[in-house]
């Protein structure tokens, strides 16, 4: 089992297409996760944890929690967000001529399992994954589906999103990338697990850029920084972690 491939998920905002291989076990981890705050939700501060099983060499299950959350003024709050259930499967990949792909099908629930004060009801997302490798060695991964979310008055609403990133190795093993997102990230990373205005506002997007380290075969370290291009998109995103293999 490698780190290398097929390489942590919590690096860069959209989730790979590809799955862990039968029996591979991964833990990541952002020790460091900040969030500024936007119209609707305040600073908040993260220890997430992320725990990726290969079930099948295409099927992957997942748990996801935002961990140890810290909300500043002014509704300060400690505690532990939600736990979410994940699955990862691994469609198809191959060539149609000059286009190569990788594409997988992910869902999530997001439970209530967690403090309350942190709990914004059963929560769930679709999403197609999808990976490229483009010319000069550029790696092109976007996620496109469906999220339930919280609105600006906490009503529920459906919503499609995007995540998308362009990454590509500098030196050996050190990789840069740019990232986006709109209306809501793959995992649910805000209090609202993606927050949005009223509808005429919607279209929410926020763009940055990080790097990912590969220490070795088992290591991985991964940082980033996301801006919000949106009044409800949270006006930063920073995080710092890393992704171990067994």
């Amino acid at each position: 089992m490698t780190v290398r491939e097929p390489g942590p998920d919590l690096a860069n905002l959209p989730n790979s297409s590809y799955t862990l291989p039968e029996g591979g076990i991964y833990l990541e981890m952002s020790p460091f996760t900040m969030q500024g705050a936007s119209s609707d939700s305040v600073k908040q501060y993260n220890w997430e944890f992320l725990f990726r099983y290969g079930l099948t060499d295409d099927v992957e299950l997942r748990l996801f929690t935002q961990g140890l959350t810290v909300q500043g003024p002014p509704q300060s709050a400690t505690g532990f967000s939600p736990i979410t259930f994940d699955t990862k499967v691994h469609l198809d990949q191959g060539d149609l001529g000059y286009f190569n792909y990788s594409v997988g099908l992910e869902s999530y629930v997001q439970t209530t399992w967690g403090s309350p004060v942190f709990s914004n009801g059963t929560q769930g997302s679709l999403m197609l994954n999808a990976d490229h490798v483009l010319p000069w060695d550029i790696a092109l991964n976007w996620n496109f589906g469906f999220a339930s979310l919280k609105d600006f008055r906490g009503a529920e609403v459906i919503l499609p999103s995007l995540q998308w990133a362009f990454q590509r190795d500098i030196v050996d093993d050190f990789a840069l990338f740019i990232q986006g997102y709109v209306n809501a990230a793959a995992l649910p990373r805000t209090l609202h697990a993606g927050a949005v205005g009223p509808v005429k506002n919607l279209q929410e997007h926020a763009i940055g850029a990080g790097f990912q380290w590969t220490v070795n075969d088992r290591i991985a370290v991964f940082g980033s920084y996301t801006g919000a291009l949106g009044a409800y998109v949270p006006s930063y995103l920073g995080t710092m972690g890393l992704a171990i293999a067994f």
